[in-house]
């Protein structure tokens, strides 16, 4: 048994497994098979015909369940699924009022198609009230983030600080920003928070200052009463020195419709330090978010342009920066390539779409072409259906054309090499077209054709019948 569990770590190493979840999954494994601490034990396995029963005797309970929708084909869930059991198994121990659950929809797809499942992984939070819907899980998938998430959401949803330090504490492990309300408005509140609980830590005081970084604290506006902060170590740093901290304040009439729409336009302030960890929630975040991708060493032109358009346009858009270098192979997806760092892109409807123009859209004048694009310029927008692909090769050619052009004017060797390659390019253009109607001609004509040499062969035989007769 124990031999045939090696070959499976064996196995899964040599396919491009990430350590990490190769040994969980390992461990798990043995946990299973012979009793062990490591086991499944913890994550409850449900079906179509035990979900239901499931489901009730956690409202029994008055306990919420986080399910994890999962196939075994997908290599996301192979990551996802051990860090899941463990942030179970840390769940139980710390005594965290959840229970964790998962279903494999690999054979039976029914119970997937019931809660609109249309990617895997997909995890949901069943709440233990009668009749109300599963919430999608938005946090980070590690065993932190479950952990996390499992711990805010069974707590109330706007949590009562006594100091600085101890919101600091909370939010050390978080990826996203805090928010805060002072006492006199969180009981009106409520609702608002339970929007945002599962990705933000919603904290209370007295007053904004009370929670707020001694260097902060005296930006507090004197009629501000919320307030969004991303810690220093969320923020991207330019230099050597750690990045300050960014905060955003309302301070408008009481109304929680507005509230509840400016936290969704300012819950990503300064400029962010974009991973693996917040880039999802910050592409989907219901509002314009630009992508810099920057190469290792950053001139202080960039760093300033960057800053300067954040600043400037910030109502507007949220901003962010990525390493191009390691993320070279998803930033080519979108049509970014190394070379060409550092780039600037947009991503527009929760991805459903982005802007990247090389010569329109340019990190060494970015709050101008931002505000170009924000007046309506029609920059290179890409997306995922045919006609933008159609749109994208289009816009590229003629780039190529005039790119062609301007080489040619440095000279009489620059003109006469585009002339040639000019005329070679008709050439072959001309003889492909020449081809390909030869080729249907032939397919679309009527009558045989008589070709010369089958015309001599069957001629042979009638000469041959008219010397016999003769």
């Amino acid at each position: 048994l124990l031999f045939i569990l090696w070959e499976i770590f064996g196995n899964m190493i040599s396919a491009g497994a990430s350590p990490l979840t190769t040994i969980l999954l390992f461990l798990s494994l043995i946990g299973v098979l012979g009793g062990g601490d490591h086991d499944t034990r913890s994550v409850t396995t449900v079906t179509a015909k035990t979900l239901d029963d499931y489901l009730t005797n956690q409202r029994v309970k008055q306990r919420p369940a986080l399910i994890m929708f999962h196939v075994g084909w997908c290599k996301a869930c192979q990551r996802t699924f051990p860090l899941f059991i463990a942030a179970s198994d840390r769940v139980q121990r710390e005594k965290v009022p959840m229970d964790f659950a998962h279903a494999d929809c690999t054979d039976d797809k029914s119970l997937c198609q019931r809660f609109e499942v249309t990617g895997y992984p997909t995890i949901k939070l069943f709440a233990p009230e009668e009749g109300k819907a599963p919430q999608n899980f938005r946090g980070t998938r590690t065993e932190v983030g479950f952990l996390n998430y499992a711990k805010r959401m069974t707590m109330p949803p706007i949590r009562n600080f006594e100091s600085w330090s101890a919101y600091e504490k909370a939010l050390s492990d978080e990826a996203y920003s805090g928010i805060i309300v002072e006492d006199r408005h969180a009981k009106d509140l409520q609702q608002v928070a339970l929007r945002w609980m599962d990705r933000h830590i919603v904290a209370s005081a007295p007053k904004l200052s009370d929670l707020l970084p001694e260097e902060l604290r005296s930006q507090v506006p004197d009629d501000a009463y919320i307030a969004v902060l991303s810690l220093s170590r969320l923020q991207w740093k330019d230099s050597d020195e750690q990045a300050p901290p960014a905060v955003a304040f309302y301070k408008d009439v009481f109304d929680t419709t507005a509230i509840d729409n400016w936290i969704v336009n300012s819950r990503f302030p300064g400029i962010w330090s974009l991973s693996d960890a917040n880039f999802f929630e910050y592409s989907h975040a219901d509002k314009s978010a630009v992508v810099v991708a920057l190469p290792q060493e950053v001139s202080s032109d960039v760093a300033q342009q960057t800053r300067g358009a954040q600043q400037a346009l910030q109502s507007d858009y949220f901003f962010g920066v990525v390493n191009g270098e390691d993320w070279s192979k998803e930033l080519t997806n979108l049509g970014i390539f190394p070379e060409e760092l550092p780039r600037a892109f947009v991503i527009e409807k929760n991805f459903e779409s982005w802007v990247e123009d090389i010569n329109e859209l340019r990190v060494s004048h970015l709050q101008q072409d931002l505000q170009k694009l924000s007046d309506g310029a029609p920059l290179l927008r890409q997306g995922r259906t045919i006609m933008h692909k159609v749109f994208l090769y289009k816009r590229k050619a003629w780039r190529f054309v005039l790119q062609t052009w301007a080489y040619g004017q440095q000279g009489n060797l620059q003109m006469a090499t585009v002339v040639f390659a000019g005329l070679l390019w008709l050439a072959l253009v001309i003889g492909f077209l020449w081809g390909l109607w030869s080729c249907c001609n032939y397919v679309m004509l009527e009558d045989e054709p008589e070709f010369s040499h089958v015309q001599r062969a069957a001629s042979r035989p009638k000469e041959s019948a008219s010397k016999k007769a003769d």
